[in-house]
């Protein structure tokens, strides 16, 4: 990370198998495996639904775009779910222009 800028991902249970990752920061090449952990672990401590919060993140590109592919797939493996919330409109145009947003979706409120 030698630009400079980092990210921080905190992990917090909402219901039994129900958890958030609040992210703050930019998912960029150098950040995004921080993001990656962040979802690996929180599968590892039982997560089946994931709400990944981004309303603190000023922007996202290609790697960190896989980062939640590869984490939802991984959740979809065992019928569990990934969701995106709060994305500020920077970050919300790229995830609708990539496609990303219509594939996983916000709001996991009926999920869980």
């Amino acid at each position: 990370m030698t630009d400079g800028h980092e990210i921080t991902c905190d992990a917090r249970q909402e219901g039994s198998k129900a958890w958030s990752i609040l992210v703050r920061g930019e998912i960029d090449m150098a950040t995004a495996p921080t993001l990656a952990d962040a979802i690996d672990d929180t599968i590892l401590a039982g997560a089946h639904v994931i709400t990944v919060r981004l309303e603190h993140v000023s922007f996202i590109d290609s790697a960190g775009l896989g980062v939640l592919l590869t984490g939802a797939a991984r959740l979809e493996a065992d019928g569990g779910r990934l969701f995106l919330e709060g994305a500020t409109p920077v970050v919300e145009r790229i995830l609708k222009v990539s496609g990303v947003l219509e594939r996983l979706g916000r709001d996991a409120d009926t999920e869980t």
